[in-house]
């Protein structure tokens, strides 16, 4: 958890509307391509979880990649599900906040 003005927010908060949509593409499968903001919070790695891309030029070449290798398109969408399910699944989030709540807060 971490501590703001507004008080306290649980550390697996997606707090911005795009975070939000990138959470949910990666967590029903699909092959996130994204500028780094749409991917900000939620963790993962580029080119493992999802693609970033930070000019025209860059997304463009990620989009078109997928379409010349539709493998490697189909293993990054899986890893991404993989890494939404293990790391933000209900039964996780509750165990870790129940943790918390007993120990104390961290940080």
């Amino acid at each position: 958890m971490f501590c703001s003005a507004s008080g306290t927010l649980p550390r697996h908060s997606i707090r911005r509307g795009s975070n939000i949509k990138s959470f949910n593409s990666m967590g029903s499968g699909k092959l996130l391509i994204s500028l780094a903001n749409g991917v900000l919070g939620i963790g993962g790695k580029d080119n493992e979880h999802y693609v970033v891309g930070e000019t025209t030029d860059a997304l463009n070449g990620a989009i078109l990649a997928t379409w010349e290798n539709p493998d490697r398109a189909f293993h990054i969408a899986a890893n991404g599900r993989n890494y939404v399910q293990s790391n933000f699944d209900a039964e996780i989030i509750t165990k870790e906040y129940r943790e918390e709540l007993r120990h104390g807060r961290k940080g």
